[in-house]
């Protein structure tokens, strides 16, 4: 058994068939999130590059699918883990679900959910994690180009589609049962 989980769904019908080969090549320790940049290692290279690897997934399919906050609690750790994944239809697709211990406990978060709020808020709209994430969105971009795969789109128009999604739907009134 890995000490690892395996990625999910990578070979899903939604992801163009060069992708995933190409993002896998694309993950640097400067595309990681910065709070573990640290403790990014050539053996784990995806820890830290879930969202900037979902969002140029998303980006690649025409931002079909929807980008969902999840969270991950890892054996030993008291802390969950902030991550993202893609949905597209009911097939969940997590290229980065490797960077966490075998028996990591994955929830996905319902819109309902305080913490799906919570996610969004601080990866999306903190002004200093938005920088932060234009910045290594770039990089992955680039890196994925390098590495033989090309996305017509910038960070900068992926992360606002982003924001434009993400502010509708925490201004859409919740449904009301008849």
């Amino acid at each position: 058994m890995s000490d690892f989980l395996n990625p999910l769904n990578p070979d899903a019908d939604d992801i163009p068939s060069n992708f995933y080969p190409a993002l896998q090549k694309s993950w640097s320790k400067e595309s990681c999130w910065v709070p573990v940049q640290s403790l990014w290692q050539e053996n784990n290279p995806s820890l830290g590059n879930c969202f900037v690897s979902v969002l140029a997934l998303w980006a690649a399919t025409d931002f079909k699918g929807e980008v969902v906050p999840v969270l991950a609690k890892q054996p030993g750790k008291d802390n969950q883990d902030w991550h993202f994944l893609i949905r597209f239809g009911d097939v969940d697709v997590d290229l980065t679900r490797q960077q966490f211990l075998s028996g990591t406990e994955i929830k996905t978060l319902n819109k309902s959910d305080p913490m799906y709020d919570m996610l969004v808020k601080g990866s999306v709209f903190d002004a200093t994690e938005n920088r932060s994430l234009r910045v290594r969105l770039r990089l992955l971009l680039q890196n994925l180009n390098e590495n033989g795969y090309t996305i017509p789109r910038s960070a900068d128009e992926i992360i606002n589609r982003l924001e434009q999604k993400f502010t509708a739907l925490r201004t859409t009134p919740p449904e009301r049962g008849l």
